[in-house]
């Protein structure tokens, strides 16, 4: 992505932490979008055959949570179409939080919690590209309550 900072450390813990997730009001799982996005990112190689006929085969898998939280569509076809806009969509999605805990995102200073389809919808509407979003709906996770009904 064209202003992500890979090698800037995570703020996860920083002084612009949210104190808690506006949803369920707790803070152990609130981690920074930005570093949920790039640990959802692993390189897998794997080798096959013998000899001279050995070659390896390195791919990048991206888990569904990082895709979910990507601040533009995944594929090559849309890059002209989101290059434009790209920067101001990252602007926006570099204040976003996401909570581990009840699977809802959102961003520095606003105190709605957002599902990730919504977070998508936002982020991808500050890159003028939102119409996108219904088209790669985001995978919302499911948090399954605890029996007395918390999170």
């Amino acid at each position: 992505m064209a202003g992500i900072e890979y090698d800037r450390p995570e703020r996860d813990a920083g002084a612009g932490a949210p104190r808690a997730c506006p949803h369920c009001r707790q803070a152990d799982q609130l981690r920074a979008v930005q570093a949920v996005f790039l640990e959802g990112h692993r390189h897998v190689r794997t080798e096959s055959g013998t000899g001279d006929q050995r070659h390896a085969v390195t791919r990048e898998v991206v888990s569904r949570l990082a895709r979910a939280l990507a601040p533009a569509p995944p594929n090559r076809a849309y890059r002209a179409r989101t290059e434009p806009g790209l920067a101001a969509a990252e602007r926006l999605w570099a204040r976003g939080w996401y909570c581990g805990r009840c699977a809802r995102a959102h961003f520095e200073g606003e105190s709605a919690a957002l599902t990730l389809q919504e977070f998508r919808v936002r982020v991808w509407t500050a890159g003028g590209y939102g119409d996108l979003a219904e088209a790669h709906p985001a995978v919302d996770l499911h948090v399954a309550l605890r029996p007395d009904a918390s999170y």
